[in-house]
């Protein structure tokens, strides 16, 4: 699926719109149909099937006067990673903003409602055929999932390309051995020595992960735990209430990393994975409109490309690959 630049005046897209979009890896998509003028099957303004009455009844003090089964920003299990990467080569000039090839993020939901967060970044040398090894440092900002409820690191994987087809686990327990510092600066330091070692650091506001010295490709698997999603009680949205206190909802939004058209950045192949509880489904746009432009019109939303999953695939997964990032801030919901 890939993101085309917006031939129109303007590279923002609508505002006042929704977009949803199914589960299915399919064919690929352009910019354009994220505005009303063009709009394929695969992704489009979200139409409202069912009329709710809510906004025709007299609100007194007290009352909350939002529609069912609406939700406040504050509340989202929102994730964004935000990262930065600097490396180093043999012999080359080094560089303070670098991106990897590849991001994956992979997110587990349990039965219980706790959460995991697989992250994957993957580098790949530029001067592999100069025979220059290289060296990934890459920061990244504390998780916060909604309001205080941080979400933990608790495992880091380190992975090197060996003879461009498989890929080895080289961690070896190197981010929590203490005497396996050493090891890290002795290969850090000898760029001929064959061998790659990845180390972990925490400070109070980030992570920082060292990989290297890379002679191909190499890759830092993070994985994030929550032992507690926010949810609340869903209201009905069909005629028939019979489905009260029947489901939980489960608000989560992803916010893509992005940049400007034009930016030769943007050049990151970007995969998301979300794997539900069995017998999980999706808040539908058409039947809780009013709920998602609800959350559109907030203070958070407002600048942003609301991306509204309506259908997962049959076995309860979402799964979207783009070739490149999109060009401006977008949060699949």
């Amino acid at each position: 699926m890939m993101w085309f630049p917006n031939p129109t005046t303007s590279s923002k897209l609508e505002d006042s719109f929704i977009y949803k979009i199914d589960g299915c890896d399919s064919t690929d998509i352009a910019l354009t149909t994220l505005l009303p003028s063009s709009t394929p099957n695969d992704l489009q303004p979200c139409i409202p099937i069912v009329e709710s009455t809510w906004q025709s009844c007299s609100a007194f003090q007290g009352d909350d006067s939002s529609p069912p089964n609406a939700i406040k920003t504050e509340n989202m299990n929102c994730l964004t990673f935000l990262s930065s990467s600097t490396v180093g080569w043999s012999s080359s000039a080094p560089r303070t903003h670098f991106d990897p090839i590849s991001l994956k993020y992979e997110l587990i939901i349990t039965s219980n409602l706790s959460l995991q967060v697989h992250a994957t970044f993957e580098y790949s040398n530029p001067f592999a055929n100069d025979k220059q090894s290289m060296a990934v440092r890459l920061s990244i900002l504390k998780q916060f999932l909604c309001q205080n409820q941080e979400l933990e690191l608790v495992s880091t994987i380190f992975e090197d390309l060996v003879d461009d087809k498989d890929w080895k686990d080289i961690s070896t327990d190197i981010t929590y051995a203490e005497n396996a510092k050493e090891i890290v600066r002795a290969v850090m330091r000898d760029k001929n020595c064959g061998q790659t070692a990845g180390s972990v650091s925490s400070k109070s506001e980030s992570v920082d992960v060292k990989l290297g010295p890379l002679t191909n490709r190499g890759r830092i698997k993070l994985m994030y735990v929550c032992s507690n999603m926010y949810n609340y009680d869903a209201m009905s949205v069909t005629p028939d209430p019979t489905d009260i206190g029947r489901n939980k909802i489960v608000p989560l939004g992803v916010f893509l990393p992005w940049t400007k058209l034009g930016d030769a950045s943007g050049n990151v192949e970007i995969t998301l994975v979300v794997n539900t509880p069995s017998g999980s489904g999706v808040l539908q746009p058409s039947q809780s409109y009013n709920a998602f432009m609800h959350l559109k019109e907030q203070s958070l939303m407002k600048d942003t490309a609301l991306i509204v999953v309506d259908k997962l695939n049959p076995d309860g997964t979402f799964l979207r690959k783009w070739h490149c990032l999109p060009p401006t801030q977008c949060c699949i919901l």
